[in-house]
């Protein structure tokens, strides 16, 4: 049974991490990893211990009415994805898990090869952790602090492994989140439509998604390239505690791996739109959410067939306001939309830079209305 000091132990971690976001520094990364791996052991063997208790029947049967109609948050990292889910995370219509799961792009082709049950297991503690930390800033503690909610959840999703065999675990993970928190859901009086996922390039998985989940709905991000260039670049520079992240093979290499990936994503916007209908595939700029952001989200709710509410204007994490994932220190507002990041690119790219991002990425970006020339 996991003890209140491990609690502390972790809680204490978890503020260090957070005041020295985005790096991982050591030995603090290394003991906050240890010790909450050391909490999802005790939760799971207390869970195995007992006895699966069965959910809520009502709440059992709301869930199955959304276990296959998920909504994947797509586009290319910096793109504004954290935000469209901030946004989206507390509308009562929607089950928004609260970080990206990396499901079809880390997590099954290192463990989709493995016996179900392991695989159950690994995600188990994958979950365990998204749902203490996140991000790696506040809000913490999805959960609450204590071991209830978790053992909750570590018995919801092993009830639903058992209950519904057949089907795919992403989809478990998300209806067990619910059976956990489904109380602030069922008090609105609205009915619960989709459960929502976000993880940067979802689209280049579109196919094998949709064959899971052929009822899926997508939203993919786009930004303007120089600005994702921009905002990776500030953040690598940032994780490596260096002041300068000076010119190296290793930026190279990195800089033109990522420009090939943004100019894939950029592509299939248009092939996977093409592929699944429009109906089922939202393409949104992240400087319209950011600049005009009551009429896109507007857009989005038109889009799944939700009620616009105010709330779509808060960003949250679980229903509690949450801090912006910027690049810039200063664009790290809390509870508001963050705009201070739209034209940073300008103060951190050469003009060698800017133009290899126009010749490699310049047309397609200027088939989204991305002027790379300016």
């Amino acid at each position: 049974m996991a003890k209140n000091s491990s609690l502390k132990k972790i809680d204490k971690l978890l503020k260090k991490r957070h005041k020295s976001f985005p790096q991982r520094v050591e030995p603090q990364w290394s003991n906050l990893l240890k010790e909450i791996n050391c909490f999802a052991k005790q939760i799971k063997n207390q869970v195995k211990k007992e006895k699966l208790k069965p959910p809520e029947k009502k709440i059992y049967q709301q869930g199955l009415k959304i276990i296959n109609r998920p909504v994947f948050i797509a586009g290319y990292y910096k793109s504004g994805t954290s935000l469209l889910l901030s946004l989206l995370d507390n509308h009562p219509q929607l089950v928004a898990l609260t970080d990206e799961s990396v499901y079809f792009s880390l997590f099954l082709p290192k463990y989709g090869h493995l016996p179900r049950q392991k695989k159950i297991d690994q995600l188990v503690d994958l979950w365990l952790r998204k749902l203490i930390t996140p991000s790696g800033k506040p809000p913490f503690w999805i959960l609450e602090k204590t071991k209830k909610g978790y053992q909750q959840f570590v018995n919801n999703f092993y009830w639903l492994t058992k209950k519904q065999a057949k089907k795919d675990l992403l989809a478990l993970v998300a209806l067990a989140y619910f059976l956990t928190t489904a109380s602030s859901k069922l008090e609105t009086d609205f009915k619960v439509k989709y459960w929502l996922e976000k993880t940067p390039t979802n689209e280049f998985y579109l196919q094998q998604i949709v064959k899971l989940y052929p009822q899926a709905k997508f939203i993919h991000l786009l930004r303007d390239p120089r600005s994702i260039i921009a905002s990776i670049q500030k953040l690598e520079k940032e994780k490596s505690q260096s002041k300068g992240f000076v010119f190296s093979l290793k930026k190279l290499v990195y800089f033109f791996y990522h420009l090939i990936r943004i100019k894939r994503s950029f592509s299939l916007a248009f092939k996977n739109q093409a592929m699944i209908g429009k109906e089922n595939y939202l393409v949104v700029s992240y400087e319209e959410l950011v600049k005009q952001s009551e009429k896109t989200v507007k857009r989005v709710a038109d889009f799944l067939k939700i009620k616009y509410l105010p709330i779509l204007l808060k960003p949250t994490t679980a229903g509690r306001s949450m801090i912006a994932n910027s690049a810039w220190n200063k664009g790290r507002v809390k509870g508001r939309i963050n705009q201070q990041s739209l034209r940073q690119w300008e103060k951190e790219l050469s003009k060698i830079e800017l133009s290899l991002i126009n010749l490699i990425v310049g047309r397609v970006g200027s088939s989204w209305g991305y002027d790379l020339k300016a």
